[in-house]
């Protein structure tokens, strides 16, 4: 079976144009003809899962044993280790979501363009999206 060449691209606000938005942030730019690329957007082909945060001023939240990155977290390649372990609870209470191991994080606020691929299943805070 012979696959054709596939072009992502996942457009941040600051790239967008004034004259021409696009219909979602995960939209494709526009894009010259006969480039030999078929163009996609990202949401097409996988999903973008953000994440959240557990309230601070429950202490108990933060002594679990499920893994919970933050942009600190994404020193190295392969995120094997986190600073923060959260509970269950802690995820039902907030908005983080738990990204299965293998994937890619990406820093979309604080360390804008960072990229870890992670080593366990983990949470994300809301600076990071999972790409699963």
């Amino acid at each position: 079976m012979k696959m054709g060449k596939t072009e992502v691209h996942a457009e941040t606000r600051s790239s967008r144009r004034e004259s021409n938005p696009p219909t979602s942030a995960l939209s494709a730019p526009p894009r010259e003809k006969n480039s030999g690329w078929e163009t996609k957007n990202l949401a097409d082909l996988c999903d973008v899962v953000g994440g959240g945060t557990p309230p601070k001023d429950k202490p108990a939240f933060y002594s679990g044993d499920i893994p919970w990155a933050t942009v600190r977290d994404m020193r190295q390649d392969v995120i094997t280790e986190t600073e923060f372990r959260i509970t269950k609870d802690a995820v039902k209470s907030s908005a983080t979501n738990i990204i299965p191991s293998g994937n890619v994080v990406i820093a979309t606020r604080v360390g804008l363009g960072k990229v870890c691929l992670l080593g366990q299943d983990t949470a994300i805070n809301q600076d990071l999206r999972g790409i699963v």
